[in-house]
């Protein structure tokens, strides 16, 4: 047998049971399979024994031309002694059937969707980026649990991903936070602009009018007379009073609050409340520390929310989302795939997303191997990114330089084509590299979602 074609495109949709598998191997793309094995042309069909390690139900441990339960899902029916023609990509009834050097027929937990592939993170070009569906779920849920609707108000810059702000609205947060006139824009088109905030100044006359004319509730940041009047002069009607509350970036004095306050009221604006974020305390790997320096910063922002009013206290993010106690709700957002900076804090989140990379040289002599994703993949702004059982030398442009750690039993480097999963220090930068993230299941690439709110 040759090696087999690789996943193609389906030509329908199925449902089939996952317990009841039958197995083909695929070959290449001139032949034809008939019941188990593969056709040359004229002749009887090349039988080969399933492998055993393959096979889900006992009654497929023999050869044979009865229907399997795979066969009978399909319409038409498809015999175990039909001949089915296989396409340039390798199908059969329309199943993706690829599964690296073998390839079976089997079911899944969901319909496979036209055009879906059934393959492994070993048929991802690299660098890619990956998703572990499972910790990805467990993240997404324990935000729920901790902040329920609108408690949590996630913060989409960290994924860029409409996909995932889908999955994040099905857990039941229905207002999102953006960074960007861009998120704010694909947000709405994506249907989720039920209550987007623009959580950035922003004077760029020709994007505030298009947030305006957007078909969704849009409040915009303002901390000065210049972005209440830029806001006011587009046509939006809905803004918060943006606080500085420590960190060296936005927002006015709390003093100035209320006299903002009035002028945005005064240009017919209706302040919904006060913002304010202490991404200076989030990062605090002391837990203590991060409990006191978030109160004195909340202080701060209670102090102008007594003078402005609104409904809102927006403030917060995953590293203080337990501990700030003053914010109406938390813009949470790395808690969704996290990376090894919120990694090292003491939360109850997982780490879900890596750079998959291919090793493209060894140097035994000099103990390190290089893997093909630098600094163009990750973003390094919180320092080198992780390797499994590894020590990151340092990233260039297009490569990362790592040595194995010596265990005391021999460790050796990986060989050239193996591959690796890169861990990134800061989440939301590297996510805004790639064009798209795959989410697997056991190595499996069941969806790929583009990142669709990249650019500004």
């Amino acid at each position: 047998m040759h090696d087999p074609v690789g996943p193609g495109p389906l030509t329908r949709t199925i449902r089939v049971q996952p317990e009841l598998v039958a197995l083909r191997r695929v070959v290449r793309r001139d032949r034809r399979v008939a019941g188990v094995g593969g056709r040359r042309g004229p002749g009887p069909p090349e039988q080969e024994p399933p492998d055993a390690a393959f096979v889900g139900h006992e009654r497929h441990t023999e050869v044979g031309t009865e229907t399997s339960e795979v066969g009978r899902g399909l319409d038409p029916p498809l015999r175990g002694d039909q001949e089915v023609p296989l396409g340039r990509v390798g199908e059969i009834g329309g199943v993706p059937i690829a599964f690296r050097r073998w390839t079976l027929l089997r079911g899944d937990r969901h319909a496979c969707h036209a055009r879906a592939l059934m393959s492994t993170v070993f048929d991802l070009g690299t660098p890619a980026l990956v998703v572990d569906a499972t910790a990805l779920e467990h993240n997404l849920a324990t935000m729920a649990e901790a902040l329920p609707g609108g408690r949590c108000r996630p913060h989409v810059k960290a994924h860029k991903t409409t996909a995932l702000a889908h999955r994040q609205r099905e857990h039941g947060h229905q207002g999102f936070t953006c960074a960007t006139a861009r998120e704010m824009i694909g947000m709405a088109k994506a249907g989720l602009g039920e209550d987007l905030l623009l959580a950035n100044e922003l004077v760029d006359e020709d994007r505030l009018k298009t947030l305006a004319a957007l078909d969704a509730r849009v409040t915009v940041a303002v901390d000065s007379p210049r972005t209440v009047a830029a806001a006011a002069d587009a046509g939006l009607t809905e803004c918060l009073i943006d606080v500085n509350v420590g960190l060296p970036r936005c927002g006015c004095a709390p003093d100035d609050a209320a006299p903002l306050a009035e002028q945005a009221a005064s240009r017919g604006l209706s302040v919904r409340g006060i913002m304010g974020y202490e991404g200076h305390v989030v990062g605090l790997t002391e837990r203590s520390e991060r409990v006191r320096q978030t109160a004195e910063c909340m202080a701060l922002l209670r102090q102008a929310h007594d003078a402005v009013g609104g409904e809102l206290i927006s403030a917060g993010g995953t590293g203080t989302y337990d501990v700030n106690t003053v914010a109406t709700e938390i813009q949470a957002g790395s808690y969704a795939l996290m990376d090894t900076a919120y990694g090292a804090l003491d939360l109850p989140f997982r780490r879900a997303l890596a750079v998959h990379a291919t090793v493209v040289s060894t140097n035994p002599s000099g103990g390190y191997a290089v893997a093909d994703c630098g600094l163009k993949s990750l973003g390094m702004d919180h320092g080198n990114p992780t390797i499994d059982d590894a020590t990151v030398w340092f990233c260039s442009d297009e490569h990362v330089t790592f040595s194995i750690n010596d265990d005391g039993a021999g460790a050796q480097l990986p060989a050239v084509g193996d591959r690796i999963s890169v861990w990134p220090a800061h989440v939301d930068p590297t996510v805004a590299y790639h064009e798209r993230m795959h989410i697997t299941d056991s190595g499996r690439v069941i969806e790929t979602w583009d990142v669709d709110l990249r650019g500004w």
